[in-house]
């Protein structure tokens, strides 16, 4: 599995394993077998469903499945949509975040959205694996180079354009 981050939804375990896990229990207790809390289609709808009930729903199933990451990456991914979260909730996720291990940049994202939150769709400034190979690109288009040094010491390369030289697309 792979990272391209240290923050929030940076890495193919927290999509392949915590936001699937979510969306699976999710779908079994609201009896939607297409709901999703990541970007779904239907914001709106998804919102009404955790505010009636399925937020704290689900969070009791993770409190007593004691896994900590289903409770923060419910209320992350609810906090991204802006459903309405008890204050009680809240303070519970923190207690949570507090004694659970991940990467500090996560850790920090969350602990600001905790503290900032008021009910609306938050961001958590994260980028994607999307934003973070376009930025890379971006990088290297500027400094000329087809290795640029980025994600915290690992090297990229321009594959595609160093395949087109290599098979003379360039010329």
């Amino acid at each position: 599995m792979g990272a391209w981050g240290y923050g929030l939804f940076q890495s193919d375990n927290e999509f392949d394993v915590v936001v699937s896990d979510i969306d699976e229990e999710a779908c079994k207790l609201s009896k939607d077998p297409k709901l999703t809390l990541f970007k779904p289609k239907k914001e709106k709808r998804v919102v009404k469903k955790l505010n009636d009930g399925l937020f704290r729903e689900l969070l009791q199933l993770f409190v007593r499945k004691e896994w900590n990451h289903g409770v923060i990456y419910l209320a992350v991914l609810s906090m991204q949509l802006g459903a309405k979260i008890p204050a009680k909730d809240l303070a519970y996720v923190h207690q949570t975040l507090t004694r659970s291990p991940m990467y500090e940049e996560a850790k920090a994202q969350v602990q600001k959205g905790l503290e900032g939150y008021k009910g609306e769709a938050w961001d958590f400034e994260s980028n994607g694996l999307v934003e973070t190979a376009n930025a890379s690109s971006s990088a290297e288009e500027e400094s000329g180079n087809d290795i640029t040094p980025c994600f915290r010491g690992f090297l990229t390369v321009n594959w595609f354009k160093w395949l087109g030289e290599a098979n003379g697309a360039d010329k």
